[in-house]
């Protein structure tokens, strides 16, 4: 995400990109889920 993310050229394309993120991550489970060994 971060690669892509960085080679956005508009803050617009950059804020729809996070957008389509979140609502990825909302489309999976309605809250944020957390993968101990790599949350440290």
């Amino acid at each position: 995400f971060r690669h892509a993310m960085n080679q956005l050229p508009t803050i617009d394309t950059q804020l729809a990109a996070v957008d389509a993120f979140f609502f990825d991550l909302a489309a999976q489970n309605d809250r944020l889920y957390y993968i101990e060994e790599l949350a440290a």
